[in-house]
């Protein structure tokens, strides 16, 4: 049973660094979703200017072969700065985001909202 392809999730931040608090631009963040065996890739972006990310995903994203034993996902971050050096945040586990109102007719569920997690600031050194 597939879930239904037109519930659409986002995970957004802001990246700045540690010692500073100064914005990263460039900074490539990529979403996992945290598995047993395997975990999913469910996008990546760019940060802008002001350190700010948003990756949008469907639920086939995380779904796997048994969607029906999967449940929410684990979202944890891979944040590769523009020098290269790469920060791994910590598990949230079970994505509980807020439901805002999507602007795109593509990506949003039946009710026109899309689930959106702020992962807030994130901290790179």
């Amino acid at each position: 049973m597939m879930r239904d392809q037109g519930y659409w999730e986002a995970v957004v931040g802001k990246v700045v660094r540690k010692e500073n608090k100064k914005p990263v631009k460039g900074a490539r963040v990529e979403a996992f979703d945290k598995d047993l065996l395997k975990d999913d890739n469910l996008g990546d972006d760019t940060t802008d200017k002001k350190g700010r990310f948003r990756i949008e995903f469907d639920q086939r994203s995380y779904g796997g072969a048994m969607p029906l034993f999967e449940g929410r996902p684990d979202i944890y971050l891979k944040i590769t700065d523009p020098e290269g050096n790469t920060t791994k945040t910590p598990v949230h586990y079970e994505m509980d985001g807020k439901m805002e109102p999507s602007k795109d007719p593509e990506k949003k569920g039946p009710d026109g909202e899309i689930e959106v997690l702020s992962m807030g600031v994130v901290e790179i050194d």
